[in-house]
C-alpha cells in the first residue's frame, strides 16, 4: 500500500479501513507534467459515494463534517442522518435506479438527500432552483421522476407544473431548516410568503413532516464491479449548444475524482475546512465542495 493510501486510510483508526491492495491502480499520466515525482496512479475502493463517506466516518467519527450557519454535524452524525433519510425516501417509495429530482441550494438537505439516494441505489437529478418552469417540468419529464425535493421559493413553479409531470411527491424544504433555532425563526419569519403551497394537494409535503417518525429499515445498497458504472447523479450543462445535456456520473467517476484530490490536495487534512459555495447542481460543486471534502 502507498504511503497517500496508508495516510488516508490508516493514520486516524490506526487499522485498515479497506484493503485498497485489492484493487488495480489507475493511471494518470497528467501528473508527469505538475512534478515528476508525483504518485501515477492511485486505487479506488469499489464502493458508492455514501461507501466512500463511510469510509472516513470510521476513522474519524467525532470530526466535524459540516458546519452550516453555525449548526455543526460530525461524522458519525452525518451517516445516521443519511441512513435515517435514506429510509424515508424508500418509504415514499423511492427504490433502486428510479431518479429523484433535487432542486436546491447548498442545504444539508440537498447534500443528505443525494447521500440518502445514493445509499437505497437511487440517482439524483440535481437541476439549478433557479431554471424557468418549463426547464424545470422538462428536467423532472425526461428522466420520468415520480418525487422532487425542492427549496420552497420554487413552490410556484411546481404548482404550474405539477399536473403536467407524473410527480406524485413534491417534498418542500427551506433554506432555514438546518439552521440554529433562533436564526431558523428569524428566517421563517422574514420569508414566510415562500412555504405557502397547497395544503389541500396531498402531493405535497413539508421537510419535517417528510422525515417525521419513519418507520422503515431498509439495507444499504453496495454496487460492486459493473455496477459502479452505473449513473447515480445527473446533472445538467449547455456546453456549446446551450441547450441542456444530461450528464450521467457514476459512483467510480465521484470516487476517482475524489482520489486524484485526495493526491493533489496534500495539505489538506481533517480537520481544514472547505468553503461550499459552489452549487451542488455543478459538477465542480458537488465533487471537489462536498464529495472530496467528505
Amino acid at each position: 500500500m502507498k504511503n497517500y493510501e496508508k495516510g488516508l486510510f490508516q493514520s486516524i483508526s490506526m487499522k485498515p479501513v479497506i484493503d485498497l491492495n485489492k484493487y488495480p491502480i489507475t493511471k494518470n499520466p497528467l501528473y508527469q507534467f505538475i512534478d515528476n515525482d508525483a504518485q501515477m496512479g492511485f486505487r479506488v475502493p469499489d464502493v458508492s459515494m455514501f461507501g466512500m463517506l463511510k469510509i472516513s466516518a470510521e476513522g474519524h467519527p467525532d470530526a466535524l463534517a459540516y458546519e452550516y450557519y453555525g449548526a455543526k454535524c460530525t461524522y458519525a452524525d452525518i451517516v445516521k442522518r443519511i441512513e435515517y433519510i435514506s429510509n424515508a425516501y424508500y418509504e415514499i417509495g423511492v427504490r433502486k435506479g428510479e431518479i429523484v429530482t433535487v432542486l436546491m441550494a447548498n442545504t444539508p438537505e440537498a447534500v443528505l438527500t443525494i447521500y440518502a439516494l445514493n445509499r437505497i441505489g437511487a440517482v439524483a437529478n440535481i437541476v439549478h432552483p433557479l431554471s424557468g418552469q418549463e426547464e424545470i417540468k422538462h428536467y423532472i419529464n425526461s428522466s420520468d421522476s415520480k418525487v422532487l425535493l425542492c427549496m420552497d421559493m420554487c413552490v410556484p413553479k411546481i404548482k404550474n407544473i405539477v399536473n403536467e409531470t407524473d410527480l406524485n411527491r413534491v417534498i418542500v424544504a427551506s433554506a432555514g431548516e438546518s439552521m440554529p433555532v433562533a436564526l431558523k425563526t428569524a428566517y421563517s419569519f422574514t420569508n414566510k410568503n415562500k412555504k405557502h403551497f397547497p395544503k389541500e394537494d396531498k402531493r405535497f409535503i413539508g421537510w419535517s413532516r417528510f422525515v417525521k417518525n419513519v418507520k422503515t429499515r431498509v439495507k444499504e445498497y453496495l454496487p460492486t464491479g459493473d455496477d459502479n458504472d452505473e449513473a447515480c447523479v445527473i446533472l445538467h450543462s449547455g456546453g456549446t449548444t446551450g441547450t441542456p445535456k444530461d450528464i450521467m456520473l457514476s459512483n467510480r467517476n465521484f470516487n476517482s475524482f475524489s482520489m486524484q484530490a485526495i493526491i493533489t490536495l496534500s495539505d489538506v487534512s481533517v480537520g481544514d475546512k472547505i468553503l461550499a459555495i459552489l452549487p451542488i447542481f455543478h459538477g465542480f460543486g458537488l465533487g471537489v465542495c462536498v464529495h472530496v471534502s467528505f
